[in-house]
């Protein structure tokens, strides 16, 4: 079965998740897009990773990525990095950025994206999708 799901649309000034567990018993490979709009006010970090849970209850557990990108214009910004949490790391601007991870074995579960952001009024509107097979 293939998934391709919006996971979350919205703006978000403080730590947080994507909301509700999604479900995805037969989905084995999960990439997840970030698109982060241009934000605003003090920007002291910006992380975002993949959870996940077997029943919705148990956990939060962090699910590493097989590889990540985050695509933000600038050359440096644009290396694959491998087997890491983190699908946005230690963003500190409040530029646009686009971020990409994969995840090739992914076990049967339920799913949701969560984030920590630090700063002085930090707000950043974003939208994450996932698609999976």
């Amino acid at each position: 079965m293939t998934t391709n799901q919006k996971l979350f649309d919205g703006t978000i000034t403080a730590n947080g998740n994507s909301g509700g567990w999604i479900d995805l018993p037969t989905t084995t490979m999960l990439a997840v897009l970030v698109n982060i709009l241009a934000g605003s006010g003090t920007i002291t970090g910006l992380d975002m990773w993949l959870e996940a849970s077997p029943d919705g209850i148990a956990g939060p557990f962090e699910v590493p990525a097989d590889q990540v990108l985050l695509s933000s214009g600038v050359a440096g910004a644009n290396t694959v990095q491998a087997n890491v949490r983190d699908i946005v790391d230690a963003k500190t601007t409040t530029a646009a950025a686009k971020a990409l991870g994969v995840y090739k074995h992914l076990p049967a579960g339920k799913y949701r994206v969560a984030w920590t952001l630090a700063g002085t009024t930090p707000s950043f509107p974003i939208q994450i999708f996932i698609q999976g097979k």
